[in-house]
């Protein structure tokens, strides 16, 4: 897989030489996929991520839940960011235009919804994981025990014990559901990317079943937006009909750009199967698969967040974090042993090449188990580059290849101690960005994917590279809608603290029936909700004049041999090693 060279400024300059000016390189190396205008615009995705909606406040006792990071500011501008959303997909609508002037979806007229007119365009809301904070729902309330009881610092993660905490956030946030209900009950869409704070909405009792514990109801994800929804005066079938507008995907393609949380390139926060949940459910008292991370924060981190709330805002920054948490010294200590409890919980059992064959076949078996992914790398694509279940089969399984190892496949039966340290040693070199890097090259390889989105990190990123086919390839990070105080960095001092990462990506057609599409990353910076453009200013180190070389030959060849009028999405082989190394 060769490797891809970032657009620095020199590289810039070669291109712009190359091809005698700044607008040819550019038109080269995005292959015209970029139209100027909006004209017929049939679809609008907006893309957040890592929310970290937590169990709010407690009914009873009117406290918040001290490690909690979904504020009343945050509702305030989600809500407002798509009220305005809304009324632009409708065509500016004057009844939907005054929704962004409220705070709350429960001051909304029922009249409203029931009058509002049908979206001109599709209007989806990608939330791209970490939407709810699972992993630090760990406290039980009254009228909320959890029937499977605890395992060291938390509750046992079951099923069972995640739908109370879901029906927790329910209790604490219900503005946040009544927001997503609103949404649907206005004709747009909603895709739910599961990450590691919220995996277990893979697992079905979580996503759309109920269950009774000490005499009370708790309900799925769906039946609680189907709950929402009547309450804006929508009857059981349109309910049902608008929850035909959700799903809930691994990963979603929009024309050419993919969409997921970005965790799988991330070892600690990979479990050894990540599609297990997704292709069979586990029982409702049983544990689910989780990563090193997650036993982590449950058996340790969680306890020292909560004696220092303001942790969460210096994790990356090493020598803040640690002047923090050692206000709490004892707490510091069990969260250092909750992490090295973490690597004894799983290992394989057979060898890591076993271990490795059985990701990739459940790579190829999310073909079968959801026939929708053939479906979103078609839609955009001529119908001689339509590809087959067997090539997307074959192309999961080649990205699969280029992401990184969870921690847990690097052991086996009976490690000791010392040798699961040495895998975190291990693991900590496969990083972020080489796996990502890896990630974007095989996309384009596989299917011509162009764009990746993802979240996770919670620092914003808008980077573009070339590969050795000359084409410009994307990866955008949203940020995060968490508080930045006490983060320093130059996306804290250009967003400001309350500054929330927003992908806006439009795709429609030309009057010539050529497809476009124009993406964008933005940020909502106060209370209006509106999306203004986030502003990045990073340090991008030159390539060496060897990577510069390397760059000037592909420019080159791309020159004689690009066909710019040829098709936006593009077909790459699949499998077939096509490339030489220049």
């Amino acid at each position: 897989m060769s490797k891809l060279i970032p657009v620095t400024p020199g590289v810039a300059r070669v291109a712009a030489d190359t091809f005698g000016s700044v607008e040819a390189a550019r038109s080269s190396m995005d292959r015209g996929r970029h139209r100027s205008g909006m004209d017929g615009l049939e679809h609008r995705v907006i893309s957040i991520s890592d929310l970290h909606v937590g169990v709010g406040t407690d009914p009873l006792t009117g406290h918040a839940d001290v490690t909690d990071d979904w504020r009343p500011l945050q509702q305030i501008q989600l809500f407002r960011l798509l009220g305005r959303q809304w009324a632009r997909a409708a065509g500016d609508d004057p009844s939907l235009a005054k929704l962004s002037d409220l705070q709350s979806p429960s001051n909304v007229d029922r009249d409203t919804v029931r009058r509002a007119p049908q979206p001109d365009y599709q209007l989806t809301l990608n939330l791209n994981g970490d939407v709810f904070e699972l992993m630090q729902a760990t406290q039980p309330r009254a009228g909320h025990p959890f029937p499977d009881g605890f395992d060291g610092g938390g509750p046992r993660t079951t099923p069972a014990n995640t739908l109370v905490k879901l029906n927790q956030i329910w209790q604490g946030q219900p503005e946040f559901f009544q927001t997503l209900a609103l949404h649907l009950a206005l004709g747009h869409h909603v895709d739910f990317l599961p990450g590691n704070h919220d995996r277990d909405l893979w697992n079905d009792l979580v996503w759309s079943g109920q269950l009774e514990v000490d005499g009370k109801e708790l309900l799925g994800m769906e039946s609680i937006l189907r709950s929402e929804m009547k309450g804006f005066g929508l009857t059981d079938r349109e309910a049902d009909s608008a929850l035909e507008r959700v799903r809930r995907l691994p990963f979603a393609v929009y024309g050419d750009s993919w969409f997921d949380h970005g965790h799988h390139e991330d070892p600690f926060n990979r479990t050894r199967r990540p599609y297990r949940e997704v292709l069979g459910d586990t029982k409702p008292h049983d544990e689910m698969p989780q990563a090193f991370g997650d036993y982590g924060v449950r058996d340790g981190y969680d306890a020292l967040e909560r004696k220092v709330p303001s942790l969460t805002e210096r994790y990356h920054d090493p020598r803040a974090f640690l002047d923090a948490a050692w206000q709490a010294p004892q707490s510091l200590v069990g969260a250092v042993r909750g992490f090295l409890k973490a690597t004894q919980k799983q290992y394989h059992d057979s060898s890591a090449e076993a271990d490795a064959a059985t990701r990739l076949e459940d790579a190829s078996s999310l073909v079968d188990a959801m026939p929708e992914i053939v479906d979103m790398l078609n839609q955009h694509r001529p119908p001689e580059e339509r590809l087959t279940p067997d090539q997307v089969k074959t192309g999961l399984q080649n990205i699969e290849k280029a992401t990184a190892t969870p921690l847990y496949s690097m052991l086996g039966s009976g490690a000791n101690l010392f040798r699961r340290i040495g895998a975190l040693l291990k693991a900590q070199k496969q990083t972020h960005e080489s796996h990502r890097e890896r990630k974007l090259d095989a996309l384009f390889e596989q299917f011509g994917i162009s764009n990746l989105v993802q979240g996770h990190t919670h620092e914003a990123a808008d980077q573009s590279f070339v590969n050795a086919d000359g084409h410009r390839l994307r990866y955008v990070n949203t940020h995060t809608w968490m508080d930045q105080s006490g983060r320093l960095g130059p996306v804290s001092a250009t967003w400001g603290e309350n500054g929330r990462g927003v992908k806006v990506l439009d795709i429609g057609k030309d009057s010539d029936g050529r497809v476009w599409s124009r993406g964008r990353l933005g940020v909502v910076r106060d209370a209006t909700g509106e999306v203004t453009p986030g502003t990045l200013i990073e340090s991008i180190p030159e390539v060496s004049d060897k990577e510069l070389e390397r760059a000037r030959v592909i420019f080159e060849k791309s020159k004689r041999g690009r066909n710019r009028d040829g098709p936006v999405w593009k077909q790459a082989p699949l499998g077939e090693g096509r490339r030489r190394k220049v």
